[in-house]
């Protein structure tokens, strides 16, 4: 779990390089992920550089997202065979 947050809090601060991101203001994104693609929250996080989440559908497909603090939301990366690992009792998540 911390490797995926340092890697996209990594990602997050590389964001004004991409050259092909797809970004939108933040509300519009959340748009079209939830409502459009079908896909739910699971995973969110904060760091200096901004917020972000991964959203899942029941069809296992998945987008990654970062909302910089301008407000400005950028996909990441998505991709096939989502699933959720439930922890175990006490382990640290």
């Amino acid at each position: 779990m911390r490797a995926l947050i340092y890697s996209a809090a990594v990602a997050l601060t590389a964001l004004p390089a991409t050259a092909q991101s797809i970004c939108a203001p933040r509300e519009a994104m959340l748009n079209t992920v939830v409502t459009q693609l079908e896909r739910e929250r699971y995973f969110e996080a904060l760091s200096p550089a901004g917020i972000v989440e991964v959203f899942a559908g029941d069809d296992g497909k998945w987008v990654m997202t970062a909302t910089a603090p301008n407000g400005i939301s950028c996909v990441l990366v998505a991709g096939e065979a989502w699933s959720a690992i439930p922890l175990a009792h006490g382990e640290p998540s």
